[in-house]
């Protein structure tokens, strides 16, 4: 089965760390290449202009998705 890359919408590298262990708690690793917004070259702000963490999340996955296309998540 080949790697399918999935970005994680954060620069912030603890919070990346942590979703990397959680995927290789779980498995995933052998699933997923797991990259953050800094592997992709993006070093600008995504902006955060929601009333919640869900809209601020939904908002940030989605802008990267059109910034590459990438599969990716959030957090917030």
């Amino acid at each position: 089965m080949e790697k399918r890359t999935l970005v994680m919408a954060t620069m912030n590298p603890h919070k990346f760390e942590e979703v990397r262990a959680i995927f290789a708690d779980e498995g995933l690793g052998n699933r997923f290449e797991l990259t953050n917004l800094y592997d992709t070259g993006f070093r600008g702000d995504i902006p955060e202009e929601g009333e919640t963490l869900e809209e601020n999340a939904t908002s940030k996955s989605r802008f990267v998705f059109e910034l590459n296309g990438s599969d990716c998540f959030s957090d917030d």
